[in-house]
């Protein structure tokens, strides 16, 4: 929130200078006078000119052109003090400094505003919340652009895990800021609150939120990244009451095919199945337009974002037109910088250095290396794949998602040596734990297959402890090495736990095959077939959901 433009070593440095030359020049000018001027030119004129130098700069710290050029004036510096302060972590000095310049009452309204907020983060950092809330509120009135310190306010109140208030939070601001807290609220922060307020026995309040987000028709505060959980959530309320109306309103919001799909084959969604409305509006065979069309609707409001492009591209590769989809992902991504330049579209939000950006650049990559090795032009995603991990994951730690989505492709392919090199790129403290585990089954798979038994069956034997951290991750490893038992077992204990039953129902789904798969994914899907086959897994699957055929690839519904 700071919005001062020059540090407090700034202006003591400039300060300090002058006064220094002062200094200096009353010394020569003394001397000087007391040889009555004799003596070479410079003797005389270096003193004056140095005197001017620092008189000039103290008039000028200490005038209007000084202050507006600066950004501050003598009853500002308390606040470039503080805002040093809390730099420092010195949160009772940053109070004490920020309250001065406020009870001097001389600042003006921006930087009453200023002071306010900085105050309030200092204050939050002490654990005084409430008095934070009442710095913001304050802060908040009369303000050209109040949203922000509201934001400020869910930032405080989800760091300090007060989730009930975070949600009276946005819900206020959502009815007092539509505009601005549909596309200003962070989604990371939105769907914390949602899932703690579930874990916390608040679930009626968490309904409240998305409802309330509903109606401003929240999307988030990135192009590209959609608030589709929210919609899924009040969709599914709505299915528990029977009001199936409401709940295909909703679901109309919901843009990636993933997250529609479950509606079709998870029993909580039962009364939906025989709806009309819902046959008509959701058949599965139209899901790709439906997405398609989403996209491009967010394109047209935010042109210039390359990312935006993805749902083009994916519904392009669903239809079986992959050749058409690789070219429009290499025309993006090797022109990518054209369409990044958005003029006042995109200067609202992150320039072209921003990781964000740098984020969908990643996406295109990825996903034109998937078309590429599912088209069976190995070597050119090979080579983008190179081109990309030249630079070091620790200088660049997005690239994480990159080499272990990478390592796994080369293991579909069947190039184990290959897939233990990328995963090999992800190095310790790099990776979440649910990151870890992928690179782990994957070192599991490989090493199996290249004949090193032992020591994957250690690496799978290790990751039991750590199933829960992820699932999929510890199911691909046991397949590859052929445990169907513990397979079957798990697919069970998964169906089981409302947590992952979604996930478990999705990959058990019967998809259509794709155009070119890898030599060892085949053999993957194979084992997968034969453990959905056995009895038991059958008749619990048959408990949750139920067996439908999707006309599109799995591999198309988790890239959405």
């Amino acid at each position: 929130m700071q919005q001062m433009g020059v540090g407090l070593e700034t202006e003591t440095i400039v300060l300090g200078i002058g006064l220094a030359a002062l200094a200096i020049a009353v010394v020569l000018l003394i001397r000087n006078r007391l040889r009555k001027w004799r003596g070479p030119f410079w003797t005389q004129a270096v003193p004056l000119l140095i005197a001017v130098y620092a008189l000039g700069t103290w008039l000028f710290m200490y005038s209007g052109i000084g202050s507006w050029y600066l950004g501050f004036s003598g009853a500002y510096l308390p606040v470039y003090e503080g805002y040093e302060a809390h730099r420092r972590e010195q949160y009772h000095k940053a109070v004490r400094l920020f309250s001065k310049a406020i009870d001097g009452g001389e600042l003006n309204d921006m930087q009453l505003r200023n002071a306010l907020s900085g105050r309030a983060e200092s204050y939050a950092a002490l654990g005084e919340v409430d008095a934070a809330l009442a710095d913001l509120d304050e802060a908040t009135d009369g303000a050209e652009e109040p949203f922000i310190y509201q934001a400020l306010a869910v930032e405080i109140l989800i760091d300090a895990e007060i989730f009930l208030k975070a949600q009276e939070r946005i819900v206020a601001a959502a009815t007092a800021y539509p505009e601005a807290a549909a596309r200003g609220l962070e989604l990371q922060h939105v769907l914390k609150i949602l899932s703690r307020l579930d874990e916390d026995g608040h679930k009626a309040s968490g309904d409240d939120l998305a409802a309330a987000l509903a109606t401003i028709g929240y999307r988030g505060d990135q192009p590209g990244i959609f608030a589709d959980q929210v919609y899924v959530r009040l969709a599914r309320r709505a299915v528990e009451r029977g009001d199936l109306g409401e709940a295909l309103e909703h679901l109309e919001s919901v843009i990636r095919i993933a997250n529609q799909l479950p509606f079709h084959f998870d029993r909580r969604y039962a009364p939906l199945w025989p709806y009309p409305p819902f046959q008509e509006r959701f058949a599965l065979d139209r899901l790709v337009d439906r997405t398609e069309t989403s996209y491009l609707r967010m394109i047209m409001s935010n042109p210039g974002y390359a990312g935006l492009l993805k749902g083009p591209i994916i519904a392009l590769d669903a239809r079986g037109r992959t050749s058409e989809a690789i070219k429009l992902a290499r025309t993006v991504y090797d022109n990518r910088s054209k369409y990044y330049d958005t003029g006042e579209a995109g200067d609202d939000y992150y320039d072209a250095s921003d990781d964000w950006r740098y984020s969908e650049d990643l996406w295109l990559a990825n996903r034109l290396v998937i078309m590429l090795l599912n088209s069976g032009r190995t070597d050119e995603a090979r080579v983008l794949m190179d081109e990309l991990l030249e630079t070091s994951i620790a200088d660049r730690p997005m690239l994480v998602n990159q080499a272990i989505n990478f390592a796994q492709a080369v293991l579909d392919e069947g190039d184990f040596e290959t897939a233990l090199k990328y995963a090999g790129l992800v190095e310790d403290g790099y990776a979440s734990a649910y990151g870890e585990l992928w690179v782990v089954s994957i070192e599991a798979c490989a090493y199996e297959q290249i004949g090193q038994t032992s020591r994957a069956h250690s690496l799978v034997d290790g990751m039991e402890a750590r199933r829960e951290e992820n699932y999929r991750a510890f199911l691909q490893a046991l397949f590859c090495l052929n445990r169907l038992d513990r397979a079957a077992e798990l697919i069970m204990e998964m169906l089981d736990d409302s947590d992952y039953r979604g996930t478990i129902l999705k990959s058990l789904i019967k998809y259509r095959d794709p155009n070119h798969s890898g030599a060892f994914a085949k053999i993957l899907r194979q084992r997968r077939a034969e453990v959905r086959a056995r009895p038991e897994v059958r008749g619990k699957f048959l408990e949750y959901g139920r067996i439908i055929e999707v006309p599109f690839e799995s591999r198309i519904v988790a890239s959405y």
